[in-house]
């Protein structure tokens, strides 16, 4: 179950999550309000630190997809945000 909100307080700059993520500051960013241009870069990123990122439906993301977008650290976490997501 994800819960209703969890993250930092204040204003966090649009994408700091993601880089948390790839460092291994955080496990899993949860986003409702991206545009491509925001996401199609992070793909290799998060993929090039061993995580997985799609949007909510588990989808590969593309210049199509649309604003709601989930990142993990391990592909193991992936899926249980997608099937909480989901309601798999």
């Amino acid at each position: 179950m994800i819960p209703a909100h969890v993250g930092a307080p204040g204003a966090v700059p649009l994408l700091q999550p993601h880089g948390m993520l790839a460092a291994g500051y955080c496990d899993l960013v949860i986003e409702a309000a991206l545009k491509p241009h925001d996401f199609i870069a992070l793909v290799p990123v998060i993929q090039g630190a061993g995580g997985r990122i799609s949007d909510w439906n588990g989808a590969a993301l593309n210049w199509d997809s649309g604003d709601r977008v989930v990142a993990a650290a391990t592909p193991a976490l992936w899926e249980q945000a997608v099937a909480a997501l989901t309601g798999r």
